[in-house]
């Protein structure tokens, strides 16, 4: 866990928040998916 408190919070933030975004995105899209099969 180290490795992930190295002195870039800024860069280090928005991967994060990019990933998390595209996390929620994919998750939302497969909700969707499965609303439409039931």
């Amino acid at each position: 866990m180290s490795r992930y408190l190295k002195p870039k919070p800024a860069k280090g933030l928005k991967n994060l928040y990019l990933l998390h975004s595209n996390l929620i995105k994919a998750y939302i899209d497969t909700l969707k998916k499965y609303q439409y099969h039931l």
